[in-house]
């Protein structure tokens, strides 16, 4: 897992956080919800939210539209580190033609 997205992953906990302990109505164009989703966008993954069409008509308003693609984007890119990750584990165990089995925390990749 990169730094980033770990990063963008305490955004979306504290903004679950935030919507599972307000004390009254959870919304989405309050400021420290905004400024959370917004934050969201910067990071390198948000680039490819825009393969995920949502309607624009005004139905879904323009913040929940934003964490939507935002955070639909943060898991198509956690998926694909997870995908690699496995691709060189299941490389390693064919180099290592004695493997065990067992992969130890040095095997797992670093926060970058």
């Amino acid at each position: 897992m990169s730094r980033e997205q770990y990063e963008a992953l305490n955004l979306v906990r504290k903004l679950r956080n935030e919507a599972a302990h307000e004390r009254f109505e959870f919304r989405f164009q309050d400021k420290g919800v905004t400024a959370l989703i917004q934050k969201l966008g910067t990071y390198e993954f948000a680039k490819i939210s825009n393969i995920f069409r949502l309607p624009q008509d005004g139905e879904i308003p323009d913040m929940k539209r934003d964490f939507i693609t935002w955070g639909l984007a943060l898991f198509v890119d956690l998926e694909q580190t997870n995908a690699d990750w496995i691709e060189r584990l299941l490389e390693k165990r064919k180099q290592n033609r004695q493997f065990t089995g067992e992969f130890t925390t040095k095997d797992m990749p670093k926060l970058s």
